[in-house]
């Protein structure tokens, strides 16, 4: 049966009537835009509105609201560097109750017999004094203090704490918490980094700020996220209890009433001993941790910018592995240089990983969840590969805005077996027909492994017990990403014959 809208059912003229309405037609899958949550501290000089998410135009919008070099805004810079296609929104939250920004000394000894410069890098950015022949270690250290407060973009300040004859500078990050202790301050990055002769500089030890002290309670912020669907959220804390709060928030977020599938990103720089202290006192799908063992990058930056690439990458193809992609901004550290090996122990334990290139930059190798263990204990590696997530969050938006639209949104349920009825009439067989639909596209797209074994199982029915509901079936089979091709070369040299 055709039904007609806007044209009149009692016409009697001749006339020819074109009406026009817009149907979805189930013809394929909705396309998803990844949107990413940065989760941080501002520069409490501002005035911000604090647990309410924030959309973001871009790096010098984040700057304006949070202030040049607080922690939001120098991870908006690092998620914005892949250079869009995805949302990035900000949640600013409180500084810790009683907590302490973290610290550390740079000292300068000696007098320069030559002119030159004295350069340090803070969390891998380049901030150098000038140095004069005859210059002393005081009037050193009072030109990087210079140096340093001149760069809004520096995460930390600088005091000129100079005892003579030496020349101390204090630096101070720019926000409080454990977060500061993830601040590098090295020297010699680049090979024409060498000092004037007759001055030497003494770095803080491990070659990181200290003495941050304080947990941010992210339980407002949270609880602020609504019905906007956050795929990706940046953690720049790395205690259990924030990492905790937001895998409790994606494991509420993935219910079947919500359908908002997040995972959340924690950034690692330390040593590996200590990754893989840190990976076994986690164990969630919903946590992805992306190491760059010994960078002077600090770990907020490098989550910031992963996301960014792999939020970029998954809007454009999604469920695509990212291996191989480059982390913009992000500095390769020497103890990052593992073996097959022990990359392949991490992979089990939890873990990602990444290579570092000629060029000091960074790439992505296996992006990883810490599940490693069902809740009840049981080893399982269901979950293990990250770009499972990917994967299912278009799967699920796809379902999501079929099954919410017409034919559906104002529809009557009538069974297969019934005689012809209005347009607005739904039956499971138009549910499957949509079903394997959607079925088509992903296995066109490569998200669905074995097309003709899903939609060959593809069921709906109407509920025995409610007669307004459908109940359907998608057996899928969800791609997995290429990680290993083995090869074999069998040879042998010819015995008694003939070349």
């Amino acid at each position: 049966m055709i039904s007609f809208t806007l044209t009149p059912a009692t016409a009697a003229a001749s006339a020819t009537f074109v009406e026009q309405e817009a149907v979805n037609r189930g013809g394929g899958s909705p396309s998803f835009e990844h949107h990413v949550l940065l989760v941080g501290q501002y520069d409490t000089a501002l005035t911000v509105t604090e647990n309410v998410p924030q959309l973001l135009s871009g790096v010098a919008d984040a700057r304006d609201r949070y202030g040049s070099g607080s922690l939001l805004a120098l991870m908006a810079e690092a998620a914005f560097s892949s250079g869009g296609g995805y949302q990035v929104s900000a949640l600013p939250i409180a500084a810790p109750s009683g907590g302490a920004a973290a610290t550390a000394t740079v000292t300068v000894t000696g007098t320069a017999t030559g002119a030159g410069e004295v350069a340090i890098y803070i969390a891998g950015r380049r901030v150098a004094g000038a140095v004069a022949s005859g210059a002393t270690a005081v009037q050193i250290g009072t030109a990087l203090v210079t140096a340093i407060n001149g760069d809004p973009r520096l995460p930390v300040t600088a005091a000129d704490t100079s005892p003579t004859p030496d020349g101390v500078v204090t630096l101070t990050a720019k926000w409080s918490g454990l977060t500061g202790n993830q601040i590098d301050v090295r020297t010699g990055l680049r090979a024409t980094d060498a000092l004037p002769g007759g001055i030497s500089v003494a770095l803080p030890a491990g070659n990181k700020l200290g003495s941050g002290a304080g947990v941010v309670d992210l339980t407002a912020g949270l609880a602020a996220l609504g019905d906007t669907w956050y795929s990706e959220i940046v953690n720049p804390y790395d205690d259990s209890a924030t990492i905790g709060a937001i895998e409790a928030t994606c494991r509420d977020r993935q219910a079947p009433g919500v359908k908002r599938m997040c995972v959340q990103v924690v950034g690692f720089t330390g040593t590996d001993s200590g990754y893989s202290n840190f990976l076994s006192a986690r164990n969630s799908e919903f946590t992805v941790v992306v190491p760059v063992l010994g960078s002077p990058t600090a770990a907020y930056e490098v989550s910031a910018s992963f996301t960014g690439m792999w939020a970029r990458a998954h809007g454009t193809r999604p469920g695509v592995p990212v291996r191989g992609n480059r982390i913009p901004g992000v500095i390769a550290g020497e103890a990052n240089d593992l073996t097959y090996n022990r990359r392949d122990q991490l992979v089990k334990q939890g873990g990602s990983h990444t290579y570092n290139l000629p060029d000091g930059g960074v790439t992505i190798g296996d992006t990883v969840t810490t599940r490693t263990e069902t809740d009840t204990g049981v080893p399982t590696d269901d979950w293990r590969f990250a770009v499972i997530i990917p994967n299912l969050q278009f799967k699920i938006n796809a379902l999501d805005i079929t099954f919410s639209s017409a034919p559906f949104q104002q529809a009557v349920v009538v069974a297969d077996s019934a005689p012809p009825a209005p347009t607005y009439a739904v039956r499971p067989n138009t549910v499957v027909a949509y079903a394997l639909a959607l079925v088509n596209d992903w296995s066109a797209r490569g998200l669905t492994a074995d097309r003709d074994t899903v939609a060959g199982g593809v069921q709906a029915e109407i509920d025995s017990s409610n007669p307004g509901r459908v109940n359907l079936l998608i057996p899928d089979i969800p791609s997995a990403g290429l990680r290993i091709l083995a090869a074999k070369v069998e040879w042998a040299f010819l015995v008694g014959g003939t070349n």
